[in-house]
C-alpha cells in the first residue's frame, strides 16, 4: 500500500485499526465519527485532532512521520529549524499543526491536474459563430 510520495504510511507491521480523533479521551457517550475507528483507511488529518491507533491491543498516537506518510509527504518534510532550534531539535507539536493544517499532496496534484485539462480544453474550443 503506498501513498502519493510511494511511501508506507505506518510503521507498524500489521494493518492498525484507526481511531476517530474525537473519541480519544471522551466518555462514549459524548459520541465520535461513527462507531469511532476504521479498519485500513485513515480518518482525516486535522491541525487540532489527536489521532491514534490501535494495533495488537496497544493504542498510540500517529507519529509526526506516519501522519506526513498519509499526507504523502515525504518522511520529515515538516521536521524545520523552529525558533532558533535546529531541525534535530524540532518539537512534534508544530509538525502536527503544519501536517493538520495541509492539503493531502495526491488530492492537490490531482485537482491541478483536472484544472489544466480543462484550462486546456477551454483553449482549444472553437467559438460559437
Amino acid at each position: 500500500m503506498g501513498t502519493g510520495g510511494n511511501n508506507v504510511p505506518c510503521l507498524i507491521d500489521k494493518e492498525p485499526i484507526v481511531l476517530a480523533e474525537n473519541t480519544i479521551g471522551r466518555r462514549p457517550e459524548n459520541g465520535g465519527n461513527g462507531i469511532g475507528y476504521s479498519e485500513g483507511v485513515s480518518y482525516t488529518l486535522n491541525a487540532t485532532g489527536v489521532h491514534g491507533v490501535c494495533n495488537e491491543g496497544a493504542v498510540r498516537r500517529l507519529t509526526p512521520v506516519e501522519c506526513e506518510r498519509l499526507q504523502g509527504f515525504p518522511d520529515d518534510w515538516t521536521k524545520i529549524s523552529y525558533r532558533g532550534k535546529s531541525e534535530d531539535e524540532c518539537p512534534d507539536s508544530p509538525r502536527y499543526k503544519a501536517i493538520g493544517n495541509s492539503w493531502a499532496v495526491p488530492v492537490a496534484r490531482w485537482l491541478g491536474e483536472r484544472i489544466q485539462e480543462e484550462l486546456d480544453n477551454v483553449a482549444t474550443d472553437t467559438p460559437m459563430s
